[in-house]
Formats: C-alpha cells, sequence, structure tokens
C-alpha cells in the first residue's frame, strides 16, 4: 500500500469514493452532507490537505484535513477520513491517520463522529485522540438522530 498527497487529477476519484462510503455506511468520518459539496474542488484549496492510500493504482482511502481560514482559527484542522468497504477491517484507516498526524499532528486537530461510529472512536482513541464533548441528538441519520462527539488529538 502506498499513502501520498492527492493529486489535482484525482478529485473526482476520491469524490466518488466519499459518496459511495457515505451511502454505504457509517463506517467513516465524512457524511453525507460532505460528501455532496464537490470534494472535488477540496483537493485544490490550499487549505486542505488530502492523502489518498492506493492498492494496485487503486484509490481505497482517503484522508483530508481543512485547516481554519481565518486569522483566529488558522492553527486548527479538522480532520475526516474514508475507506473504501472493500477494504474495510484492514488497517488503511489506521495507517492514513498515522500518516496524516506524523504530517500535521503539531497543529490543533480534530475530529467530529457520529456517537455509533464505533471503529472510528475506537481508532481514534488508539491514536491518542480525547474526548472533549458530545452533543446530544444532533445529527440526523438514516437511523436516526445521533450525538455527535467532538475528538482532539492530543499527540
Amino acid at each position: 500500500m502506498l499513502i501520498r498527497k492527492a493529486k489535482i487529477t484525482e478529485g473526482y476519484e476520491i469524490e466518488t469514493l466519499v459518496k459511495i462510503c457515505a451511502e454505504e455506511s457509517g463506517m467513516m468520518m465524512i457524511d453525507a452532507v460532505d460528501a455532496h459539496q464537490a470534494i472535488s474542488k477540496t483537493v485544490l484549496n490550499p487549505n486542505n490537505h488530502v492523502y489518498v492510500a492506493l492498492m494496485d493504482n487503486e484509490i481505497v482511502g482517503v484522508i483530508l484535513g481543512t485547516k481554519g481560514a481565518i486569522f483566529s482559527n488558522l492553527h486548527n484542522m479538522e480532520v475526516s477520513m474514508c475507506v473504501s468497504s472493500k477494504w474495510s477491517r484492514m488497517g488503511i484507516g489506521y495507517m492514513l491517520m498515522e500518516h496524516f498526524l506524523l504530517e500535521h499532528g503539531w497543529l490543533n486537530v480534530y475530529a467530529e463522529v457520529v456517537s455509533d461510529n464505533e471503529p472510528i472512536i475506537q481508532l481514534l482513541l488508539r491514536h491518542n485522540y480525547k474526548l472533549v464533548c458530545s452533543i446530544p441528538k444532533f445529527v440526523n441519520t438514516r437511523r436516526g438522530f445521533r450525538d455527535k462527539m467532538i475528538f482532539t488529538y492530543n499527540g
């Protein structure tokens, strides 16, 4: 497996993967709303840091860091991730997060997760993220309203 920065020309392929992830499961941090907001444009944005995981030249996972855009939050970066269901539970998400934190862990990295997304919560905890707060019944999913959990990375 290879992990590298996404190329501008891969925006459409990344967007396709994220839309599939959003429709298939809750096993990700990017939700269906984010998936339909032109992720291909995200790759071009200088405030975003996008990395892909490749297996046999196919993008099987993506991690996205969105840096704050105004002076007061330039040191903050929200992280989102998606791994193809065909490749889930093979350590790809773990390796993507590891790579991302090596590059950007010095920033105030945080993640927002739906409360019943246990695999991602466990992934975050294994990478030394700490739960900051939980907002009850904040996220409307296909399974009903769920709590939104906010985690920060603590190096």
